[in-house]
């Protein structure tokens, strides 16, 4: 699904891969139930990635963390961004559980290299498209919906990643 791809986001993620893996940690305050969500989203993207994902300790190319002053629900932060290394992937806290879940996924999307389905700056967007459709779309609607990447993003994470 190219409408979801977006090379500038891939491009920060690439060299983070160079070792042939990406590591995904968490801030302080990150713990129980929220790692062990997290955890159950890499192992089920694992398969698709020619990168080996792992949980760790410390430091890490990709890291959750929450925070109280954010306006928005959820923010990807890339690398080089006032001297990051790697991704921070920052959600709200105070965020109901199921909804903080899809923001997990959401901004890990952006960190795996895909964009908004709305975003047309680099010619292509998927007008219409809902969370149905693609992890990386707004309508939430009512619920929040399942936790998990949609066919779209995977055929998007895997045409990025198979060229790496």
């Amino acid at each position: 699904m190219i409408e979801l791809q977006r090379s500038e986001y891939f491009a920060f993620s690439k060299p983070l891969a160079a070792d042939g893996a990406l590591s995904v940690g968490f801030a302080k305050g990150v713990r129980g139930f929220w790692r062990k969500d997290v955890t159950r989203m890499i192992a089920n993207l694992q398969p698709y990635m020619p990168v080996a994902l792992s949980i760790v300790d410390g430091p890490a190319d990709i890291t959750f963390r929450f925070s109280r002053e954010l306006r928005t629900m959820g923010l990807a932060v890339s690398p080089g961004f006032r001297g990051n290394a790697g991704w921070d992937l920052v959600v709200r806290r105070g965020l109901t559980r199921p909804l903080a879940r899809w923001m997990m996924l959401h901004e890990l999307g952006h960190a795996l290299g895909l964009e908004h389905p709305f975003n047309d700056s680099d010619g292509d967007s998927w007008p219409g498209a809902t969370v149905r459709d693609t992890a990386m779309a707004y309508e939430l609607g009512g619920r929040p919906p399942k936790f998990r990447f949609r066919r779209a993003d995977i055929d998007a994470i895997t045409g990025l990643w198979a060229r790496w």
